[in-house]
């Protein structure tokens, strides 16, 4: 008798365990075109979402075993019918998606209603209309019971289109509705449940997992968001600006985002200076390029989910590296500069000054909270060893640079026109605190271009 392949199932919810870090990868496919000779780039999305990925641990005590070896084996305990369209998940080619729970997403009922309910700060998790999300209640709380019989670790629903953009912005409406999980369900759906959002994945073929009793089971769950009609949307609409960040229009004369760079320092920066060009039998043959590029590899630490939402807002308005931005490098370049007239800057310089003019493009300063970029297109040497350099509209913050009761400066930091490269990962270590990391590039060419 021929074998016949597990059903996917409908689903099934599993714990995250919190020892470890909850994982998500968002990326965008992007296509860069590169002159040869001419140093010129042009870049262009080849898709308008970005592409996700998620992994987590997951951990059963001995009661719910049972169902997180469902989950691994994509089945489930059956429903009753009057629950079964709020179960319906959909298929491709000729297998079925699965239910991923965004355990780091995850929020708390904070009121509600026979007809939907109000949880916490949605604007800063990634819930959709349409989405599917568990209904899960405190850890220790047994099984639950669904119409006296069933038994289920935790509830799931689906929320209805337009209840999210009508009326208070952190109001649910789901199907099936509260009333039913309140009459239903033992015990029934209360305040301080958790809201749990869904992310459909593609099946897995294989799942490291450990059994650390005869009873309790550990393993580690991951899976790609399944690209259907149920895909999470963009943050941020591409080529908008998001809320908190500023544009700078430089030469080229188009308003690029101002994306400043906060590194955690308790590691390193990791900076790459690269030069395109090949070589071959021990001799350089082309170069390309008249400068070397940067290339960096951030890990920021943002201790509020704002913090994280605003960079994966500023990685997703820029389709994951497709447009360019003006970057502000942590590393400062002068940590004093004289004041400046309304068209020249004056920068005691440490090095040469042809030196400084060949590896940087721009620099940026802060003051009362703003970032202001100025973009350097010429520089001449003044006596005792400082330099006089020409920026770019340096006469439009000539107000602001020339700070009242001082002759000094801001910290003057290295920008340069660039863009993300890769994926952004974020490492969640609770669900509000979150280490994410990118790797951001230097652009070709100082005025950068993209596909429209």
């Amino acid at each position: 008798m021929e074998s016949q392949p597990l059903e996917l199932g409908r689903p099934a919810y599993a714990h995250h365990n919190w020892k470890d870090e909850f994982r998500v990868s968002t990326s965008y496919e992007v296509e860069t075109l590169a002159s040869t000779f001419g140093n010129r780039e042009q870049y262009t999305a080849l898709d308008v979402r970005p592409l996700r990925a998620a992994s987590f641990s997951a951990i059963s005590d001995e009661i719910k075993a049972g169902f997180l070896e469902q989950f691994l084996a994509r089945t489930s305990p059956d429903i009753s019918a009057t629950l079964a369209n709020a179960y319906d998940f959909f298929g491709f080619g000729l297998g079925k998606s699965w239910k991923l729970p965004l355990d780091c997403d995850s929020t708390e009922i904070v009121n509600m209603t026979a007809t939907y309910i109000v949880v916490e700060d949605l604007d800063t998790r990634r819930f959709f209309e349409g989405q599917g999300v568990f209904l899960v209640p405190p850890y220790n709380t047994p099984l639950l019971r669904l119409n006296g019989t069933t038994e289920l670790p935790a509830l799931y629903a689906v929320i209805q289109p337009g209840s999210m953009t009508a009326g208070d912005p952190n109001r649910l409406v789901l199907t099936p509705d509260p009333q039913g999980f309140q009459t239903d369900v033992d015990p029934p759906l209360a305040l301080g449940w958790r809201v749990v959002p869904v992310m459909d994945c593609l099946p897995l073929l294989e799942v490291p997992s450990s059994y650390t009793t005869a009873k309790v089971i550990e393993a580690e769950i991951s899976g790609e968001e399944y690209p259907g009609i149920n895909v999470m949307p963009s943050s941020q609409p591409a080529g908008t600006t998001p809320s908190g960040y500023s544009t700078f229009t430089g030469q080229s004369g188009a308003a690029r985002l101002v994306f400043p760079v906060d590194h955690n320092w308790a590691e390193a920066l990791k900076v790459s200076y690269v030069r395109p060009g090949n070589s071959g039998a021990g001799s350089l043959t082309r170069m390309s390029g008249f400068r070397p590029r940067w290339s960096m590899e951030v890990t920021s630490l943002t201790v509020t989910r704002q913090e994280w939402y605003s960079i994966l807002q500023a990685f997703d308005s820029t389709q994951g590296g497709a447009r360019p931005m003006w970057v502000v490098s942590p590393t400062v370049i002068y940590e004093k500069a004289q004041r400046a007239s309304s068209t020249r800057l004056v920068v005691p310089i440490g090095g040469n000054l042809q030196d400084f003019l060949n590896t940087t493009t721009a620099t940026a300063f802060q003051y009362d909270g703003d970032w202001y970029v100025n973009e350097i297109s010429a520089g001449s040497p003044v006596v005792g060893g400082a330099g006089r350099v020409t920026a770019w509209n340096l006469d439009m913050h000539n107000t602001v640079f020339q700070i009242p009761g001082t002759n000094l400066t801001p910290c003057l930091h290295r920008a340069f026109a660039g863009r993300f490269s890769g994926a952004l990962e974020e490492k969640w270590i609770t669900r509000d605190i979150c280490e994410v990391s990118f790797t951001i590039v230097e652009c070709e060419d100082k005025v950068p271009e993209e596909l429209t």
